[in-house]
């Protein structure tokens, strides 16, 4: 099953390095939130699939010192003092830890995919890294929240981690730390998000399509009906 809906928010025209996306999408990049196991990895290399317009945006991971760096589609793998250095003289729009690791979204890379007209798809992570982007400039950004029900979550863990048990117990952990965090800030009415979608479908095709046909019509909704939802979805 797929729910949308979606915060209507006057889109603002203020690019991080004061750089425009000429495209047809009236949000200059994708911030894109959710749990673990909610659907980011598989919705993002499908909207890119379809249009591409989209780019991932690789954030830089500080691996240890004992592991040889490495090239891949999903990090930009760099040693502690690198990412330190960086860290220390700004070249993150932001960065975090997570899962014993040091995360960070690079100025650098952000900016050059604003250059070549493409939209970065950056994927947020916990809740408070969405309030330190947007601190870094990212006002334009669309912010749009992937919810699954944790027993589809529990069911796509147990397939992800068929040889480690333990790495399924500390995302189910992860994800029930992260809702309470987002009934939180519900309840203050606090929440930044412009879109949130209910990924509980098994078919991430159908999931793609739908999410990409909301992203090309802004006007769905209201924000008042979109904000009364998304309570009764958190049980507020």
């Amino acid at each position: 099953m797929v729910l949308a809906f979606l915060f209507l928010n006057e889109v603002e025209h203020n690019y991080v390095e004061s750089s425009q996306v000429k495209t047809h999408y009236p949000f200059s990049c994708l911030l894109l939130s959710g749990m673990p196991c909610t659907g980011k990895d598989t919705l993002t290399h499908q909207l890119i699939e379809r249009d591409p317009s989209f780019a991932f945006l690789r954030k830089h991971r500080a691996d240890h010192s004992s592991q040889p760096l490495r090239e891949d589609n999903t990090y930009i793998h760099v040693s502690p003092e690198t990412f330190s250095s960086l860290a220390q003289n700004g070249g993150f729009l932001q960065f975090h830890g997570r899962y014993g690791r040091m995360y960070g979204v690079s100025r650098e890379e952000y900016a050059a995919l604003i250059d070549a007209a493409r939209i970065p798809i950056i994927h947020v992570g916990k809740y408070e890294n969405l309030r330190a982007l947007r601190e870094s400039g990212l006002h334009a950004g669309l912010s749009v929240l992937l919810w699954a029900d944790r027993l589809f979550v529990h069911a796509r863990l147990l397939e992800r981690h068929t040889q480690r048990t333990d790495g399924v117990e500390e995302r189910l952990v992860a994800y029930d730390q992260e809702v309470a965090q987002l009934k939180s800030f519900a309840a203050l009415g606090e929440l930044d998000f412009d879109l949130v979608f209910v990924n509980n479908g098994p078919d991430p095709a159908v999931a793609a399509d739908t999410l990409l046909s909301l992203l090309r019509s802004p006007h769905i909704g209201s924000e008042k009906e979109a904000q009364h939802e998304l309570s009764r979805f958190l049980d507020l």
